[in-house]
């Protein structure tokens, strides 16, 4: 009976430590195949950002071909209203000269008829004394 005790506890034995080399091994596959599913995932998001980086890319591209034909409309309506400006300040400059040319010439003529307005008075004073003259000799 003690044999069979001793034989009883020894496959007991043997059974528990089947079991737990068993219960390691569903362990270590489980294990495996949460490391085989991380594996994919890791593949998955690297993948995933990849993609998001192209798309970056793509779209900033795309971005940029706007912003520099934006910035080449902008260039030509600069240059276009810059030719514009120096027409228009061409334009006042010579208005400029020729007010300026006005007030010389008003001047002259204001000088014209002072020198006329004077002669006259001359004039006058001239025939008044030969008025007087005549006058007095008759």
């Amino acid at each position: 009976v003690e044999v069979q005790q001793e034989r009883w506890a020894l496959l007991t034995e043997r059974a528990a430590l089947l079991q737990n080399a068993t219960d390691r091994d569903a362990t270590w596959f489980q294990a495996e195949a949460r490391l085989d599913s991380l594996e994919n995932e890791r593949k998955r998001l690297f993948a995933e950002v990849a993609a998001l980086k192209e798309a970056l890319r793509q779209k900033e591209e795309v971005v940029v071909a706007k912003m520099r034909a934006q910035v080449v409309s902008l260039e030509e309506k600069l240059a276009s209203g810059a030719q514009t400006l120096a027409g228009a300040v061409a334009a006042l400059e010579g208005e400029r000269k020729k007010v300026f040319d006005m007030k010389v010439e008003l001047r002259t003529h204001a000088s014209l008829e002072e020198n006329l307005a004077s002669k006259a008075t001359q004039l006058h004073a001239d025939l008044q004394k030969a008025v007087e003259e005549l006058g007095t000799t008759r």
